[in-house]
C-alpha cells in the first residue's frame, strides 16, 4: 500500500492535482470549500481510498456534479495538462498508431478529445483535455494500459501513482471525473 511507501517530501503545484502539503501522509480535512476538491482528488489519485469502496469519490462526483468515466476493455484514458503534454501527445501520435499497428497488431484510427473539467479555455487551462483512444483489441492488463498511457503523454504523476498502486497490489486509479452533459 502505498502509505508504507517512503516517499519523497515535495512541495508541488496544485495543477499537478498532488498534495501540496510539507508531508505525504494523509492531508488534513479542508478549511474551505476550494480546498474540498483539491483535497478528494489528491486523496483518490494517491490511492488513500480503498479500491473495493470507491463511494468516497463518488461522493465527490455527485457533490461537484461530474461522471466517473472508466476506460472500456479496448480503451486508453490519456490526461493532458498542459501544453507541453498537448504537443507531445501530437508529436507521439503518429508513430504510435504505426506501432499499434505493427508491434502490438492493434489497430488504432482516431482518438476522442474533450475539454477536462478544469478546462475553462484560458490561459494554461485551456489545454487540459481527457482524450480516449480505442485500440482493436482488448488491453491485457492494468500494467499494459499505464506504460500506453505513459508512452501517449498522459499526465507523468497520474501514470507513476498508478504503477506504484499495481505494483503494490492495489487497484490504479484508471477513471476521468468528468462534467456532466447538457
Amino acid at each position: 500500500m502505498l502509505n508504507k511507501m517512503k516517499l519523497p517530501n515535495h512541495n508541488l503545484p496544485i495543477n499537478n492535482a498532488l498534495v501540496a502539503h510539507t508531508s505525504w501522509k494523509t492531508p488534513k480535512e479542508p478549511e474551505n470549500d476550494n480546498q474540498l476538491l483539491f483535497f478528494h482528488e489528491a486523496k483518490f489519485r494517491l490511492g488513500w481510498y480503498d479500491g473495493a469502496d470507491n463511494s468516497s469519490v463518488e461522493a465527490l462526483a455527485v457533490q461537484k456534479d461530474l461522471k466517473i468515466v472508466h476506460p472500456q476493455h479496448n480503451e486508453l484514458q490519456i490526461d493532458i495538462d498542459n501544453e507541453d503534454q498537448y504537443n507531445s501527445f501530437r508529436h507521439v501520435w503518429p508513430m504510435f498508431k504505426a506501432i499499434a499497428y505493427n508491434v502490438l497488431d492493434r489497430q488504432t484510427v482516431r482518438y476522442k478529445m474533450k475539454p477536462s473539467k478544469s478546462n475553462d479555455g484560458k490561459g494554461e487551462n485551456k489545454y487540459r483535455y481527457h482524450i480516449t483512444v480505442p485500440l482493436a483489441g482488448d488491453i491485457y492488463d492494468d500494467m499494459e494500459r499505464i506504460a500506453l498511457q505513459a508512452i501517449l503523454q498522459s499526465d507523468p504523476i497520474r501514470e507513476l501513482l498508478n504503477f506504484s498502486r499495481h505494483k503494490n497490489n492495489n487497484k490504479p486509479n484508471i477513471l476521468f471525473l468528468e462534467k456532466e452533459d447538457g
